[in-house]
Protein backbone atom coordinates (compact mmCIF):
# COMPACT_ATOMS: atom_id res chain seq x y z
CA UNK A 1 0.00 0.00 0.00
CA UNK A 2 1.24 3.36 -0.86
CA UNK A 3 1.95 6.24 1.97
CA UNK A 4 0.70 9.66 1.89
CA UNK A 5 3.60 11.11 0.53
CA UNK A 6 4.19 8.63 -2.03
CA UNK A 7 0.64 8.56 -3.07
CA UNK A 8 1.19 12.67 -3.21
CA UNK A 9 3.71 12.05 -5.87
CA UNK A 10 2.58 9.97 -7.44
CA UNK A 11 -1.11 11.49 -8.21
CA UNK A 12 0.89 14.78 -8.76
CA UNK A 13 3.17 13.53 -11.83
CA UNK A 14 0.39 11.85 -13.10
CA UNK A 15 -1.57 15.15 -13.83
CA UNK A 16 1.41 16.76 -13.96
CA UNK A 17 2.05 14.47 -17.08
CA UNK A 18 -1.58 15.24 -18.65
CA UNK A 19 -0.65 18.71 -18.41
CA UNK A 20 1.70 18.11 -20.70
CA UNK A 21 -0.21 15.64 -23.11
CA UNK A 22 -3.27 17.74 -23.49
CA UNK A 23 -5.46 17.10 -26.61
CA UNK A 24 -3.76 18.42 -29.95
CA UNK A 25 -6.45 21.47 -30.49
CA UNK A 26 -5.36 24.98 -29.37
CA UNK A 27 -8.02 26.71 -27.38
CA UNK A 28 -7.79 30.01 -27.54
CA UNK A 29 -8.21 33.07 -24.22
CA UNK A 30 -12.15 33.16 -25.04
CA UNK A 31 -11.93 29.34 -24.76
CA UNK A 32 -10.51 29.82 -21.46
CA UNK A 33 -12.48 32.07 -20.01
CA UNK A 34 -15.59 30.53 -20.94
CA UNK A 35 -14.33 27.19 -19.67
CA UNK A 36 -13.88 29.03 -16.54
CA UNK A 37 -17.06 30.83 -16.51
CA UNK A 38 -18.39 26.73 -16.98
CA UNK A 39 -16.13 26.03 -13.79
CA UNK A 40 -14.68 23.36 -15.99
CA UNK A 41 -11.43 23.66 -14.28
CA UNK A 42 -9.36 20.59 -15.16
CA UNK A 43 -9.83 21.43 -19.10
CA UNK A 44 -8.89 24.79 -18.80
CA UNK A 45 -5.92 23.81 -17.16
CA UNK A 46 -5.17 21.55 -19.36
CA UNK A 47 -5.06 24.12 -21.74
CA UNK A 48 -3.34 27.48 -20.30
CA UNK A 49 0.14 26.64 -22.07
CA UNK A 50 -2.41 27.15 -25.37
CA UNK A 51 -1.50 30.95 -24.89
CA UNK A 52 2.22 31.41 -25.84
CA UNK A 53 4.28 33.02 -23.30
CA UNK A 54 4.40 36.41 -24.74
CA UNK A 55 0.53 36.85 -24.71
CA UNK A 56 0.14 35.68 -21.34
CA UNK A 57 -1.04 39.07 -19.71
CA UNK A 58 -3.40 40.00 -16.49
CA UNK A 59 -6.43 38.04 -18.56
CA UNK A 60 -4.34 34.40 -18.94
CA UNK A 61 -2.88 35.17 -15.25
CA UNK A 62 -6.44 35.80 -13.66
CA UNK A 63 -7.87 33.10 -15.76
CA UNK A 64 -4.98 30.77 -14.28
CA UNK A 65 -5.80 31.71 -10.71
CA UNK A 66 -9.25 31.36 -10.91
CA UNK A 67 -8.94 27.87 -12.85
CA UNK A 68 -6.37 26.49 -10.28
CA UNK A 69 -8.63 27.72 -7.20
CA UNK A 70 -11.14 25.79 -8.38
CA UNK A 71 -9.47 22.60 -9.30
CA UNK A 72 -7.59 22.49 -6.16
CA UNK A 73 -10.34 22.91 -4.00
CA UNK A 74 -12.41 20.67 -5.94
CA UNK A 75 -10.40 17.63 -4.60
CA UNK A 76 -12.27 14.76 -3.25
CA UNK A 77 -10.20 15.02 0.27
CA UNK A 78 -7.58 17.12 1.69
CA UNK A 79 -5.23 14.54 0.28
CA UNK A 80 -6.42 15.02 -2.71
CA UNK A 81 -7.20 18.78 -2.61
CA UNK A 82 -2.77 19.14 -1.64
CA UNK A 83 -2.28 17.06 -4.74
CA UNK A 84 -4.05 19.23 -6.88
CA UNK A 85 -2.30 22.52 -5.39
CA UNK A 86 1.37 20.50 -6.09
CA UNK A 87 0.75 19.60 -9.57
CA UNK A 88 -0.49 23.04 -10.91
CA UNK A 89 2.62 24.99 -8.97
CA UNK A 90 4.83 22.51 -10.51
CA UNK A 91 3.19 23.65 -14.16
CA UNK A 92 2.59 26.80 -13.42
CA UNK A 93 4.65 28.16 -10.02
CA UNK A 94 3.92 31.91 -10.51
CA UNK A 95 0.35 30.89 -9.68
CA UNK A 96 0.98 31.40 -5.91
CA UNK A 97 1.00 34.99 -6.78
CA UNK A 98 -3.10 34.71 -7.47
CA UNK A 99 -4.98 36.25 -4.51
CA UNK A 100 -8.32 33.74 -5.23
CA UNK A 101 -5.49 30.81 -5.26
CA UNK A 102 -2.93 31.89 -2.36
CA UNK A 103 -6.49 32.02 -0.19
CA UNK A 104 -7.28 28.42 -1.16
CA UNK A 105 -4.08 27.19 -0.81
CA UNK A 106 -4.02 28.43 2.68
CA UNK A 107 -7.23 27.26 3.56
CA UNK A 108 -6.74 23.25 2.22
CA UNK A 109 -2.71 23.25 1.96
CA UNK A 110 -2.64 22.76 5.95
CA UNK A 111 -5.87 19.78 6.23
CA UNK A 112 -3.62 17.69 3.33
CA UNK A 113 -0.20 18.10 4.92
CA UNK A 114 -2.14 16.93 8.04
CA UNK A 115 -2.87 14.06 6.70
CA UNK A 116 0.39 13.72 5.13
CA UNK A 117 1.60 13.80 8.32
CA UNK A 118 -0.61 11.11 9.85
CA UNK A 119 0.63 8.76 8.60
CA UNK A 120 3.62 7.08 10.47
CA UNK A 121 5.66 6.78 7.31
CA UNK A 122 7.35 8.76 5.28
CA UNK A 123 6.69 11.52 7.16
CA UNK A 124 10.71 13.52 6.33
CA UNK A 125 8.82 13.28 3.00
CA UNK A 126 6.19 15.29 4.25
CA UNK A 127 8.16 17.67 5.80
CA UNK A 128 10.04 18.38 2.81
CA UNK A 129 7.22 19.09 1.04
CA UNK A 130 5.76 21.32 4.03
CA UNK A 131 9.04 23.68 3.53
CA UNK A 132 8.74 23.52 -0.76
CA UNK A 133 5.00 24.78 -0.10
CA UNK A 134 5.80 27.42 2.55
CA UNK A 135 8.68 28.83 0.85
CA UNK A 136 6.64 28.97 -2.37
CA UNK A 137 4.59 32.32 -0.48
CA UNK A 138 7.27 33.31 2.13
CA UNK A 139 5.29 36.17 2.95
CA UNK A 140 2.40 33.84 3.93
CA UNK A 141 2.66 33.61 7.79
CA UNK A 142 -0.65 32.49 8.35
CA UNK A 143 0.34 29.42 6.34
CA UNK A 144 3.67 29.09 7.47
CA UNK A 145 2.62 28.87 11.27
CA UNK A 146 -0.19 26.92 10.49
CA UNK A 147 2.40 24.48 8.35
CA UNK A 148 4.54 24.43 11.38
CA UNK A 149 1.96 23.37 13.90
CA UNK A 150 1.44 20.60 11.81
CA UNK A 151 4.61 19.21 11.46
CA UNK A 152 5.10 19.58 15.15
CA UNK A 153 2.13 16.94 16.50
CA UNK A 154 3.18 14.51 13.21
CA UNK A 155 6.80 14.30 13.93
CA UNK A 156 9.30 14.79 16.69
CA UNK A 157 9.22 18.15 18.00
CA UNK A 158 12.55 19.48 16.63
CA UNK A 159 11.75 18.31 13.17
CA UNK A 160 9.78 20.84 12.97
CA UNK A 161 11.82 23.58 13.56
CA UNK A 162 12.64 24.64 9.87
CA UNK A 163 9.37 25.54 9.60
CA UNK A 164 8.98 27.74 12.45
CA UNK A 165 11.89 29.77 11.73
CA UNK A 166 10.03 30.01 8.42
CA UNK A 167 7.06 31.21 10.11
CA UNK A 168 9.18 33.59 12.27
CA UNK A 169 10.05 34.99 9.36
CA UNK A 170 6.79 36.08 8.10
CA UNK A 171 4.85 36.60 11.49
CA UNK A 172 7.19 36.69 13.90
CA UNK A 173 4.51 38.32 16.50
CA UNK A 174 2.19 35.77 15.94
CA UNK A 175 4.79 32.83 16.08
CA UNK A 176 6.62 33.65 18.97
CA UNK A 177 3.94 33.08 21.12
CA UNK A 178 3.08 30.21 19.97
CA UNK A 179 2.94 27.12 22.56
CA UNK A 180 3.77 24.57 19.76
CA UNK A 181 6.86 26.93 18.59
CA UNK A 182 8.37 26.69 22.45
CA UNK A 183 7.90 22.82 22.43
CA UNK A 184 9.47 22.51 19.09
CA UNK A 185 12.68 24.94 19.45
CA UNK A 186 13.19 23.75 23.12
CA UNK A 187 13.33 19.87 22.00
CA UNK A 188 15.99 21.16 19.13
CA UNK A 189 17.99 23.42 21.70
CA UNK A 190 18.64 19.71 23.24
CA UNK A 191 19.95 18.38 19.76
CA UNK A 192 23.78 18.63 19.29
CA UNK A 193 24.87 21.72 17.60
CA UNK A 194 25.80 20.37 14.26
CA UNK A 195 22.41 19.17 13.81
CA UNK A 196 20.60 21.09 11.28
CA UNK A 197 16.91 21.62 13.57
CA UNK A 198 19.90 22.80 15.83
CA UNK A 199 20.70 25.81 13.88
CA UNK A 200 16.92 26.26 12.92
CA UNK A 201 15.84 26.05 16.17
CA UNK A 202 18.63 27.92 17.63
CA UNK A 203 17.68 30.29 15.25
CA UNK A 204 14.07 30.60 16.31
CA UNK A 205 15.16 31.00 20.13
CA UNK A 206 17.26 33.97 19.24
CA UNK A 207 14.35 35.52 17.60
CA UNK A 208 11.97 35.00 20.30
CA UNK A 209 13.96 34.78 23.03
CA UNK A 210 11.50 37.57 25.29
CA UNK A 211 8.85 35.46 24.77
CA UNK A 212 10.82 31.30 25.22
CA UNK A 213 12.85 32.99 28.17
CA UNK A 214 10.63 31.63 31.03
CA UNK A 215 10.25 28.32 29.05
CA UNK A 216 14.07 27.68 28.35
CA UNK A 217 14.73 28.61 32.18
CA UNK A 218 12.06 26.33 33.64
CA UNK A 219 13.27 23.40 31.37
CA UNK A 220 16.84 23.97 32.10
CA UNK A 221 16.14 23.32 36.26
CA UNK A 222 17.32 19.86 36.75
CA UNK A 223 18.63 19.53 32.80
CA UNK A 224 21.88 18.12 31.79
CA UNK A 225 23.43 17.32 28.15
CA UNK A 226 23.21 18.99 25.10
CA UNK A 227 20.26 21.11 26.19
CA UNK A 228 21.75 22.48 29.27
CA UNK A 229 25.13 23.39 27.15
CA UNK A 230 22.72 24.97 24.53
CA UNK A 231 20.64 26.30 26.89
CA UNK A 232 23.37 28.48 29.03
CA UNK A 233 25.28 29.46 25.91
CA UNK A 234 22.27 31.08 24.08
CA UNK A 235 21.25 32.71 28.44
CA UNK A 236 24.81 33.71 28.19
CA UNK A 237 24.54 35.07 25.03
CA UNK A 238 21.35 37.24 25.80
CA UNK A 239 22.98 38.71 29.02
CA UNK A 240 21.05 36.94 31.57
CA UNK A 241 24.68 36.16 33.52
CA UNK A 242 22.62 35.75 36.92
CA UNK A 243 20.22 33.14 35.71
CA UNK A 244 23.47 31.55 33.99
CA UNK A 245 25.61 31.91 37.25
CA UNK A 246 22.50 29.94 39.18
CA UNK A 247 21.67 27.33 36.63
CA UNK A 248 24.58 26.48 34.67
CA UNK A 249 27.02 25.50 36.82
CA UNK A 250 29.05 22.52 36.05
CA UNK A 251 27.47 19.08 37.09
CA UNK A 252 28.97 17.24 39.95
CA UNK A 253 31.23 14.31 39.13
Amino acid sequence: MQTAPMLIAVLALSFATALAHAEDKKYSLADLKALVDDKSYQEALMHMGDIKPSDRKAEWKDLLGQAAAGYAASGKDALDKLRNMLAIEEQYPSVVKHAKYAAVRTEFGPKGFEACFSNSYGVDQCRTYAIAFVDDDAANGKLALAVAKIARKGMNAYNSSPLFKRAVASAKKAACKDSDLSLSTIAALGLPTDHNDYNDGKSVADSCFAELKPKIIKELEGSSGYYKDNACALLTAKGEKAVAAKLCTKDDD
